[in-house]
């Protein structure tokens, strides 16, 4: 048992960013992954503590699992100016990991731990492209540990609540030009037109903002077995405050005028920012004795992320609000499964995953439209305790415009050829 919790550590503070739709990650398991996150209803395995807990009492015994997902990334920004040239994304790999373990303690209840990321986001571009006074990079790191308490109340229904701590981590790094704050004080000879102009590079100076926080939150889950072969699943997860804080920090080469260090120096920095609750439902039904299918729904209440403040303790520099206006977004999810022989399963999958952000409000934090996933994967069971999962995803997202908002570092143009490799590892032990 020492060795699972220090496992479980390690993939704490290993794990890292992810682009995803909205921020939110759904990428809990190779076997998920491949099923394109069908797992709320279906035959569980011990990932069943990330998409349905309540399921786990379907699954007798103690198991582990462990894993992760690679995620790569790509996006190309073209603008209507063509003397901003593209912008394009940088090829990072982003690895977000999980480790779930699953115990039956009796005949009627189960205790689950859950260490996934549910938030991620992972956008890079070059330094000195067009769009750096809106956004170079942006990360959020979210790490959730979720322990939860499974009850078989009868023979076809379970239910199944626990707490979500969550750590989680956010840097953003763009530019700001001392035009803007020259113009804002007045100075003579400054116009609108030299704010946040991409020809130049003459005011840049570089701006970073990181912190963190620990946010705590609710799930609760539903699992009921009409009969052998027809199954459904419901999971909610609360919505989640972090108030995140730390610092801001600049770098430049030299300063249009002195009185602007007392501007552009260090100071601690806050914001709060509400995650959103999501509801995940599902049906599973078993076609044959070999092949399952699953459909789900999952839906998320990203409207709570009307804007975003951050405060600085530094008085010249006042708070700053930016409109994000997003709204509710759903995500479909279908899966397929095939028992090929007792040992290999195939499977397949395919997720359309709405956007939420609202086409006046795009900026290049989150240059995506709409999403299509289409994924592969198979598992293997090498005898009677370890088993291994594979999955890949490939995930395409329709072209985003983008309006003419100077002001905010966003030029027309449209973002295209946007599309993820994925790659999902996951190894199992049945006790």
């Amino acid at each position: 048992m020492k060795s699972l919790l220090l496992t479980a550590c390690i993939v704490v503070l290993g794990a890292v960013s992810a682009h995803a739709a909205g921020y939110g990650l759904y990428e809990f398991s190779a076997r998920g992954n491949a099923l394109g996150g069908s797992l709320v209803a279906r035959t569980p395995d011990a990932a069943a503590a990330a998409f349905n807990p309540a399921n786990v009492t379907n699954l007798p015994g103690t198991h582990v699992q462990v894993g992760f997902t690679a995620i790569n990334p790509y996006s190309q920004v073209t603008f209507d100016n063509a003397a901003y040239g593209d912008g394009t994304g940088k090829s990072n790999v982003w690895v977000p990991p999980h480790f779930y373990l699953t115990h039956q303690m009796s005949d009627t209840t189960w205790v689950n731990v859950a260490v996934m990321s549910r938030f991620g986001l992972g956008t890079e571009f070059e330094e000195d492209w067009a769009g750096r006074y809106n956004v170079n990079y942006a990360g959020i790191e979210a790490v959730s540990f979720n322990p939860t308490f499974a009850w078989k109340a009868t023979d076809k229904l379970s239910l199944a609540v626990g707490p979500e701590i969550m750590r989680f981590k956010f840097r953003q790094e763009k530019v700001t030009d001392q035009y803007g704050a020259l113009y804002k004080a007045g100075a003579p000879g400054v116009t609108p037109d030299m704010v946040n102009n991409p020809a130049t590079t003459a005011g840049d100076v570089d701006a970073a903002l990181e912190g963190d926080s620990v946010g705590l939150g609710l799930t609760a889950a539903m699992h009921y077995k009409y009969n052998d072969d027809l199954a459904f699943g419901l999971t909610y997860r609360s919505q989640m405050k972090q108030e995140v804080k730390g610092k801001t920090t600049f770098s430049y080469t030299t300063l249009l005028n002195p009185a602007l260090a007392q501007l552009y120096k260090e100071t601690d920095a806050e914001a709060v920012i509400i995650l959103p609750d999501e509801i995940f439902a599902g049906v599973s039904y078993n076609v044959t004795d070999r092949l399952s299918v699953e459909a789900d729904i999952v839906w998320t209440n990203w409207s709570l992320y009307n804007e975003l403040n951050i405060e600085y303790e530094n008085p010249a520099l006042p708070t700053t609000s930016s409109t994000k206006d997003w709204n509710d977004a759903f995500r479909v999810q279908l899966g397929a499964e095939y028992a090929y022989s007792d040992a290999l399963a195939l499977r397949c999958g395919y997720v359309f995953d709405q956007s939420p952000i609202s086409a006046d409000h795009a900026e290049y934090m989150l240059p995506t439209g709409d999403r299509h996933l289409f994924s592969v994967g198979s598992g293997y069971r090498f005898n009677e305790n370890w088993t291994l999962d594979l999955s890949y995803t490939y995930l395409i997202a329709e072209n985003r415009s983008f309006d003419n908002r100077p002001a905010e570092g966003i030029y027309s143009g449209e973002a295209h050829d946007t599309f993820t490799h994925l790659v999902g590892v996951t190894v199992g032990y049945d006790f």
